[in-house]
């Protein structure tokens, strides 16, 4: 997943916009296409879109995304991303057991602060 992609996100859940990532792993891949710079936000640097600034755009593009959890500040749901793929189902579609997998498997990679404020508990097995 690229962060570009959160240029058109908004929570399934809420509809808020813009939506936070924790970056848990990530990849250098060079990105050999065309590209055009983010217009809405720029999850990248965390902040609107700075302009004339294409450097940055081409070191995001550069970066793969391959675990992360992707969450809404405002209504406090949360997504995982796994091997490059972002889960973003509706509740009544989402696995617990899933959830709580990827949890476990990241445990060690997300703050406690952040765990607190999405309100995620890892339940043990």
């Amino acid at each position: 997943m690229k962060y570009k992609l959160l240029d058109i996100l908004s929570c399934p859940n809420c509809k808020n916009f813009p939506l936070k990532i924790h970056v848990i792993r990530q990849e250098k891949k060079e990105f050999k296409g065309e590209f055009q710079p983010c217009t809405s936000y720029c999850s990248y640097l965390n902040q609107k879109p700075p302009k004339n600034k294409k450097e940055n755009c081409r070191e995001c593009l550069n970066t793969e995304i391959i675990d992360a959890i992707i969450y809404c500040e405002k209504c406090g749901k949360w997504f995982p991303v796994e091997d490059a793929i972002p889960i973003m189902q509706p509740d009544h579609y989402r696995s617990k057991e899933e959830d709580q997998e990827f949890l476990r498997k990241h445990a060690d990679k997300i703050p406690e602060n952040l765990k607190e404020k999405l309100a995620i508990k890892t339940e043990q097995p």
